[in-house]
C-alpha cells in the first residue's frame, strides 16, 4: 500500500467513523486493497456482546443466527485472548487449520460462502470497558494472508483503535468536534486546524482573539505562542499527531497540561478531516485545543431562566452538560436519580431547540448566560 492510499485510507476511516454505512464502507475499501471479502466485528462491552458482519452472502433470514454464533461460538475471542493486542493474527498461526474448519461458524455458515482463510485482532479499551474483535475473511481461490498483509494491518490497527474512541466520546457526548462547521461553536477553547505541513488552515474565535492580542501568531512556518513552553509543548502534541495519522507511530499523546488550574493551560489534540485537494484523495489534519484555566466560564442559572425558561434544576442540569458531565455523574453531584437527570434534560432540550447535547452546548455556550 503506498502512501496515498494509505493517507486517503486513515482519512475514509476518521471522516466516516461515525456515519451508519461508514464501517461497512471502510472494510469494503481495505478489502479491495489487502484482497479480503469479508468482515466480521464482535464488540463485547458491559452491556453485552454484539455481532456485526459485512461482505457475507448469508440470506437474511439466517443472518441473526449466524451472528448469534459469532457472538457466542465464534473461536476468534479465545484464540486472541493471549495474543498482543492491536496486532492481526492469521488463522494459522491461532490455532491448526484443521481445528479452524471444523467450528461451527465455519463449517455452518462461513465454508458455504467460499471462505477459507482469515485473519484477526483483538482490540480493548480499560476506559469503556470495551473490547472488539475484528476478523476478515477470503476465499478457497486466495492465498492466506501472509506476514506483508499483517504487517500493513498492524499499521492501520491504531487508527481503528483511535476512531472507535473518538465515536465512544462522541456518544458519550464527550467531543464536540467533527467537522470544520463546528470549529466556529468550540467556546471553552481556543481551536487551532493545521494540515500535515504545519500550516494553520482554520481557528476558532477564541484562537482568533489569541492572535489579536498577541498571545498567538504564525509565521508562515509554525504556529507560536508567546509562552516559549506552551509553544513547545504545542508543537511536540502536534507533530506527535502527525506522524501517527501518517502511520510513522503507533502511539500517540492526545493531552498535556501547562500550570495549574488557577494560572495555567489545558492543550489536546484530535485527527482532523481536511476538506480533499484532489478528488477521491483524503488528508488528515490536526485539531489543536488551547484552554486557558485561568478563564474557565461560568454559566448564569439566571441567565438560562431568564432566556430559555428554565426551571431551576433544569439550568443545573444544562450548566454540567455544557461542561461534558455524563447522565449519571450529574446524578450523583445532585442527588438525584439518573432517569430524573434524562427528564430535565429532555424538557430543556424541547425549550432551548435542541436534540442533542453537542447542539446544546454551542447554543449555551454562545449566549449571554457564558460569563469568563
Amino acid at each position: 500500500m503506498d502512501i496515498k492510499q494509505f493517507s486517503t485510507l486513515l482519512g475514509d476511516l476518521y471522516r466516516e467513523a461515525l456515519e451508519i454505512n461508514g464501517w461497512e464502507h471502510f472494510f469494503t475499501e481495505l478489502g479491495q486493497i489487502l484482497d479480503f471479502q469479508s468482515t466480521s466485528i464482535m464488540i463485547d462491552d458491559n452491556v453485552g456482546r454484539v455481532g456485526k458482519s459485512w461482505g457475507i452472502n448469508i440470506p437474511q433470514e439466517r443472518e441473526q443466527l449466524y451472528l448469534d454464533y459469532y457472538v457466542d461460538q465464534d473461536p476468534w475471542a479465545p484464540a486472541l485472548i493471549y495474543k498482543p493486542a492491536l496486532k492481526f493474527h492469521s488463522s494459522n498461526d491461532l490455532f491448526p487449520d484443521r481445528e479452524f474448519v471444523k467450528t461451527e461458524i465455519y463449517y455452518d455458515f462461513l465454508r458455504l460462502d467460499d471462505v477459507r482463510w482469515a485473519c484477526g485482532s483483538y482490540f480493548d479499551d480499560p476506559m469503556s470497558g470495551q473490547g472488539v474483535v475484528i476478523a476478515l475473511h477470503r476465499g478457497h481461490s486466495r492465498q492466506p494472508f501472509n506476514r506483508t498483509d499483517l504487517d500493513t494491518l498492524d499499521r492501520i490497527s491504531p487508527h481503528i483503535k483511535n476512531a472507535l474512541s473518538i465515536v465512544r466520546r462522541v456518544n458519550s457526548g464527550e467531543s464536540l468536534h467533527k467537522s470544520f462547521s463546528n470549529i466556529a461553536g468550540i467556546s471553552d477553547s481556543a481551536a487551532f486546524v493545521l494540515n500535515t505541513s504545519r500550516h494553520l488552515v482554520a481557528k476558532n474565535q477564541l484562537a482568533e482573539q489569541m492572535f489579536s492580542e498577541g498571545f498567538a501568531k504564525f509565521d508562515g512556518h509554525r504556529l507560536q505562542f508567546k509562552s516559549r513552553e506552551l509553544s513547545n509543548i504545542a508543537c511536540q502534541l502536534v507533530e506527535g499527531m502527525i506522524q501517527f495519522t501518517q502511520g510513522n507511530s503507533i502511539t500517540v499523546r492526545r493531552f498535556a497540561r501547562l500550570g495549574d488550574n488557577n494560572s495555567g493551560y489545558q492543550l489536546k489534540v484530535e485527527a482532523f478531516p481536511l476538506p480533499a485537494d484532489i478528488l477521491g484523495q483524503q488528508q488528515l489534519g490536526v485539531l489543536l485545543l488551547v484552554k486557558n484555566t485561568a478563564q474557565q466560564p461560568t454559566i448564569s442559572h439566571a441567565g438560562l431562566r431568564d432566556l430559555f425558561g428554565l426551571t431551576g434544576m433544569e439550568s443545573e442540569v444544562v450548566s454540567l452538560l455544557c461542561f461534558g458531565k455524563a447522565s449519571a455523574t450529574i446524578a450523583g453531584q445532585l442527588n438525584i436519580k439518573e432517569s430524573t437527570v434524562r427528564s430535565h434534560t429532555k424538557a430543556a432540550y424541547a425549550k432551548i431547540g435542541v436534540t442533542k447535547q453537542t447542539e446544546l452546548v454551542t447554543v449555551i455556550m454562545s449566549s449571554l448566560a457564558v460569563r469568563v
